[in-house]
């Protein structure tokens, strides 16, 4: 069973974590894998934060290069297709083959499904969504200020309470 491979799809918290835990415990023939889009981590929490100015983009956002130093290897990459049944994954067209998979991909935001919606406003859940209402803020001195949630179900339930109160 040397030379097993997992492969990690997603850099974000999940797959991170995960990836550093199996890393820790697995025999060190045993290859870790994680594949994320930009190699880059935010953390995601913080983007409240960030949104308030209290926290700068350079605090929040990490290369998951250091992961390399860890015995992680990291490829850069967007996941095409997954393929269960053969054990690969499609990263930029290449193939990726793996004994185990765990999928981190988050949730991926659609503003544009609600018509008018991207245009109206910004997002708290992007980096530069969080800095364009900080940005915003700083201008803002009377008026109305709306939190809205598009749809059910949407990404961190607690964010938009928590976003409302904090501006």
């Amino acid at each position: 069973m040397a030379n097993e491979t997992v492969l990690i799809l997603g850099g974000g918290v999940g797959g991170v974590t995960t990836a550093i835990e199996l890393r820790k415990r697995l025999p060190r023939d045993r290859r870790v894998v994680l594949v994320d889009k930009t190699g880059q981590h935010l953390f995601q929490p913080s983007l409240l934060w960030l949104m308030t100015g209290d926290r700068q983009p350079d605090r929040i956002v990490r290369d998951l290069g250091v992961l390399e130093r860890r015995g992680i290897e990291l490829v850069r990459g967007t996941v095409d297709a997954i393929y269960p049944e053969r054990r690969t994954v499609q990263v930029d067209g290449r193939e990726l083959q793996g004994d185990a998979l765990v999928i981190a991909l988050g949730a991926q935001l659609a503003p544009e499904r609600v018509p008018g919606l991207a245009e109206a406003g910004s997002t708290f859940y992007t980096l530069e969504g969080a800095q364009a209402i900080r940005d915003a803020r700083r201008g803002f001195v009377a008026g109305r200020l709306a939190v809205v949630v598009a749809a059910m179900p949407f990404k961190c339930p607690a964010a938009p309470y928590e976003a409302a109160l904090l501006l």
